[in-house]
């Protein structure tokens, strides 16, 4: 999850959030997953940032099944590195 906070672009951050999903519920299902819902709340995934990842994986987090469990987990992974990445003294 630190490649999300080192200044990396949209295509990383969205690539890396992708990554993050597929390790449980596969590639194919969590691309149409970070798409289709950045598509329902208006995210860009061309200009993603911090806080549309944060907005994404809220509302695949209210998900039932697997999908809303892996989501969080991924979702307190993201917070606990943003959260190092500023006590180190980084930016996000």
């Amino acid at each position: 999850m630190e490649a999300l906070l080192t200044g990396e672009g949209p295509k990383q951050l969205q690539r890396t959030l992708v990554q993050r999903l597929a390790k449980t519920i596969g590639e194919v299902q969590a691309k149409r997953l970070v798409e289709k819902t950045g598509a329902e709340l208006r995210v860009d995934l061309a200009t993603l940032d911090s806080d549309g990842v944060l907005q994404i994986l809220c509302a695949l987090a209210d998900m039932p099944g697997l999908v809303g469990v892996v989501a969080r987990l991924v979702r307190a992974e993201f917070r606990a590195s943003m959260a190092r990445s500023v006590l180190s003294g980084g930016t996000l």
